[in-house]
């Protein structure tokens, strides 16, 4: 659940964007039809239901995804806002209340983003059955109502005709309500079925009712059912003259309810701003062509630009010297990632470690023997970080353990891990044998969010406290080659070991 409510988060945050551009867009774009509006509102629900990101060179969005899917088991929880400021001021506070620790085993995200996640839930459930009882309330309120007409029911109890249902639409009237009224009522609730309205408005509300959470999506649900019925408005008197729209407002004034509550359905014919609603049939006048495609055109720029994620950038681990200077940040760029990793001073035992192992196996290389085989200083900065890595990462924190592995090789882990309640895979022992530069890149990588990237091949001795098996293969103890790539990512040195190799 916890991977549905990021996704829905992120599609949450993404939308947020796009809801405040169609808010300016509905002020500035006045004189266009109000169907319009209502094409726009369809943009958005498109963007916070969309199951798959649209990539576009178009879009303007700062990131596809805000909150990594993997939050929970990084070692440092960030964001990914690509806004310096929010970063800036977000990222120290995660870093220092949710980072991960290994010695007590606990992980403060984890559980934050577990009880956010059920909180969620419980709101959505709410919504739904918010919007379940008030229909069956109203239902209740219609178990004495006669036929009128076809699919038109009239209803003592009821103060404004309305719409009820999604399948088999009903239309509902007061049985006070005759005459010119009555005729204008129903030519209201009639274009709403032609436009289909009583299918949009019900699902506008489901969209809230997952998106509960984000202000803004309240706002674009009650500007919604604002445009919907201001555009059945202007379906009706599009083709009349200036009587018949002073006898609608007229009918609207007379039909008009208070509205006290948020409510899914139903398509009630005086029930939503109804003073602005007889302002605009009174002032309506026919929209010229060219408006009519300056709105479209400007529906179809706010989809490309805000309805898609940016494309990512396909980055390769270029060969040769064109990679010389990716560690030019030198001992900064080292220290910092290797802070990141969490190895410190205290930990830092690789040429202690590698010294013992040498001694006791003559196969194995001093670590001067391998730092040698580089000319380069950023090279053997690179070298030391992956020493550094072998020999003072904890395979048992699971969390950091993970966050080195890319997305389909950390889904395997966790669903080990929370299969089995097994940790016994840690490594206990791992002796560098060889270490090589890959001038030839072995793989691809589509993060757009890398900036560079560099990849040595190390070939290890790896030891494991206990013999087990993953779904995808066992993980015995003996000779490996790793693929370690060491990238640019927002401005911090990562490691990534992105293959292994027995």
């Amino acid at each position: 659940m916890n991977a549905l409510f990021l996704r829905a988060l992120n599609l949450s945050i993404n939308a947020s964007w796009l809801i405040l551009a169609v808010i300016v867009l509905r002020l500035v774009l006045k004189k266009v039809p109000k169907w319009l509006h209502c094409a726009l509102w369809a943009i958005v629900a498109f963007r916070l239901v969309c199951p798959v990101s649209l990539e576009s060179t178009l879009s303007l969005l700062p990131s596809s995804e805000v909150i990594p899917q993997d939050i929970a088991v990084a070692a440092k929880p960030v964001i990914h806002s690509e806004i310096s400021v929010v970063d800036n001021a977000v990222n120290p506070v995660i870093a220092r209340g949710f980072s991960s620790k290994a010695a007590d085993g606990t992980n403060a995200m984890q559980v934050v983003l577990s009880v956010a996640s059920h909180v969620w839930l419980l709101g959505v459930i709410i919504c739904i059955a918010y919007s379940i009882f008030s229909c069956l309330l109203l239902k209740r309120k219609l178990r004495v109502s006669l036929m009128v007409g076809n699919g038109i029911m009239a209803c003592d109890d009821i103060k404004t005709p309305f719409i009820l249902g999604i399948i088999r639409p009903v239309i509902y009237v007061p049985s006070r309500l005759i005459g010119r009224n009555l005729e204008l009522a129903l030519a209201h609730e009639k274009a709403h079925l032609r436009r289909r309205d009583h299918l949009w408005k019900p699902l506008g509300f489901m969209l809230l009712s997952i998106h509960w959470f984000n202000p803004l999506c309240l706002i674009a649900y009650c500007l919604l059912c604002r445009d919907i019925e201001a555009a059945c408005d202007e379906k009706v008197i599009r083709n009349h003259d200036k009587n018949f729209a002073a006898d609608y407002s007229q009918a609207l004034l007379d039909l008009s309810m208070p509205r006290k509550m948020i409510m899914a359905c139903p398509l009630a014919f005086g029930e939503t701003g109804v003073k602005k609603r007889v302002k605009l049939v009174l002032n309506y006048r026919k929209p010229s062509f060219w408006i009519i495609v300056t709105g479209i055109v400007a529906a179809v720029v706010l989809a490309a630009c805000l309805a898609t994620d940016p494309k990512k950038e396909r980055v390769i681990a270029a060969p040769g010297n064109e990679r010389d200077a990716v560690l030019s940040a030198g001992n900064e760029g080292i220290d910092a990632l290797t802070e990141e990793m969490g190895v410190n001073s205290e930990t830092k035992v690789s040429a202690a470690s590698q010294s013992d192992n040498a001694a006791n196996d003559p196969k194995v290389p001093e670590k001067a023997t391998i730092l040698a085989k580089f000319s380069s200083e950023d090279d053997k900065a690179a070298v030391n970080l992956i020493y550094e890595f072998v020999d003072s990462v904890s395979a048992r924190d699971i969390n950091r353990y993970i966050s080195l592995f890319d997305e389909e090789n950390k889904k395997e882990m966790l669903k080990y891990v929370d299969e089995t309640g097994n940790l016994d895979f840690a490594e206990t022992d791992r002796t560098i044998l060889n270490v090589e530069k890959n001038e030839i890149p072995p793989y691809e990588k589509q993060e757009g969010r890398f900036e560079d990237a560099v990849s040595f091949r190390v070939t290890e001795i790896v030891k494991y406290g206990a013999e087990s098996s993953l779904n995808t293969y066992e993980m015995n103890s003996g000779e490996t080659i790793h693929d370690y790539v060491i990238v640019l990512e927002k401005g911090s040195w990562k490691l990534y070991r992105v293959s292994a190799t027995p």
